[in-house]
């Protein structure tokens, strides 16, 4: 188990037990994030539960003081393509909103609900809850009893048409974007050319 821990330099496990799941083990682990953003770390959560998930045919986590909890959306749809199926709930710091993802091995784009925040009292902000499962059964009792707000297929077709028609970028965005991009690169003359890399 310490060797999968050193594979999260930003996550760090604050408890970790097992518990019966439907006759099977599932493996529970608490990890604090220290404050920083999911787009760090949701990458090392998964692989570490993706490592535990072949001696557990369940898994369940809890991120604490995480941000940008919205980053784990990408990483669902890696757990659906290496055929687990995987939801994850959190809160919106800033409206109370909770948001709920879940992808399956049949469909690796996930379905995503906006709730009110009163139909999932037990997510506090900060934190993300994930399950992850080779039995998507499991996970459908926790389903939202509500349309998605964004469907599978939607972000199927977005994803199509972001690949064919490129994406549209906030005119803000894209100023931030040239004004850090004037800040890093050099003009490339005989002296840049000549000095890069030392």
């Amino acid at each position: 188990m310490a060797s999968m821990m050193g594979c999260l330099p930003k996550l760090h496990a604050c408890e970790i037990h097992r518990v019966p799941a439907a006759g099977n083990e599932a493996i529970v682990k608490d990890y604090d994030a220290g404050g920083n953003s999911l787009i760090t770390t949701a990458c090392s959560m998964v692989d570490a539960a993706l490592a535990a998930a072949t001696t557990s045919n369940s898994f369940h986590a809890t991120v604490h003081s995480c941000t940008q909890q919205l980053a784990i959306i990408p990483e669902l749809c890696r757990y659906g393509r290496q055929g687990y199926s995987a939801m994850a709930w959190w809160r919106d710091e800033t409206d109370g909103r909770v948001h709920v993802a879940m992808s399956t091995a049949a469909n690796a784009n996930p379905d995503y609900w906006q709730l009110p925040g009163e139909m999932a009292e037990q997510v506090s902000s900060h934190t993300l809850m994930l399950e992850c499962s080779t039995d998507p059964d499991s996970l459908h009792a926790n389903v939202p009893d509500v349309s998605p707000t964004f469907s599978a297929t939607q972000f199927a077709e977005q994803h199509q048409s972001c690949l064919l028609n490129g994406i549209e970028i906030d005119a803000e965005h894209y100023r931030l974007c040239c004004e850090l991009a004037d800040k890093i690169l050099v003009e490339s003359t005989d002296v840049s050319r000549g000095g890069a890399g030392e």
